[in-house]
Parts: C-alpha cells; structure tokens; sequence
C-alpha cells in the first residue's frame, strides 16, 4: 500500500478521483447542481490546498508502481475550545479498490498527522450513507455528536 502526501503535480490525479467521488455522490442523494458546485470548488481551490500547512490530501494507490490513486483523503486541521483536531473533509475509494485495506491506509496517515500536530481527535460529519457507516466504524469511529438542520 502506497500512500503519499499530494504534490502540486498531482492536482490532474486528485481532480480525477474527486469527480469520481462527485458522480458516486450524486447515485446516493447529492443534487447534481449540488456537485457540480463542489466539484467547481475543487477546480478553484485543490492547488492551493496542497501547499497549505494547515490542510492535507493524501492519495493511496495498492501497488507503489500504480499510475492512478485508487483513493483520496482530504483533511484540514481546526481548533476548538483550546484543542486541535484533524477533521476529515473528503474520503473515496475507487470501488475497485474497496475493502482492500486503502481506506485504512488512508485513515493511517490522518492519523499519523494528528499524532504529529498533537490533536486531540479525529473527526468527520458524512451524510447517512449505510454503505459507509460499516467502514468508519472498523476504522474506530463512533458517532459522538448528532447534527441538526432546518430550512432558512
């Protein structure tokens, strides 16, 4: 397993598994008009994201000679009541490359880098996706806050 911090050459790879991610999303709920303003979001911002100290994207390929990702993680640092923690933005795994241990790989290096800027906790808000929910909770997550929403 192959993870690698993202370098601005790889902003064409990274773009390529977030517009996977963007058509995956829509199969589970998300608006089309919806991901096309992600996906807007990340044409814009990934390069810049790259080179931020405070964010990270890291790509996962199975094999180190693989010349596309099978997965991307995107996670920022965010400071609250005095604490650092690491908040996951973005997770996908290609479904080719599912269950085959690149998630966790991905979540390894989160981790690592949380370890390293002395977080607290790792955390991630998903909308309720079953087929989701199994594999944060291999991963170690547990649901610890519950988020609620009204119509403005």
């Amino acid at each position: 397993m192959q993870v690698n911090r993202a370098q601005s050459t790889d902003v064409p790879l990274a773009m390529r598994l977030i517009e996977r991610f963007i058509e995956e999303a829509t199969d589970f709920g998300m608006s089309p008009t919806e991901g096309k303003a992600v996906l807007e979001t990340y044409r814009r911002g990934l390069a810049s994201l790259i080179n931020r100290d405070e964010w990270r994207v890291w790509l996962c390929s199975r094999q180190s000679n693989a010349q596309m990702p099978e997965g991307i993680l995107i996670a920022r640092l965010a400071h609250a009541d005095g604490s650092i923690r690491v908040q996951l933005i973005e997770c996908f795994v290609e479904a080719r490359a599912r269950k085959q241990g690149v998630a966790a790989a991905l979540i390894g290096a989160s981790r690592d880098w949380a370890r390293e800027v002395q977080a607290t906790r790792i955390t991630l808000t998903t909308p309720v996706r079953l087929a989701a929910a199994g594999i944060w909770r291999k991963l170690g997550f547990e649901t610890r806050e519950m988020e609620l929403q009204c119509e403005v």
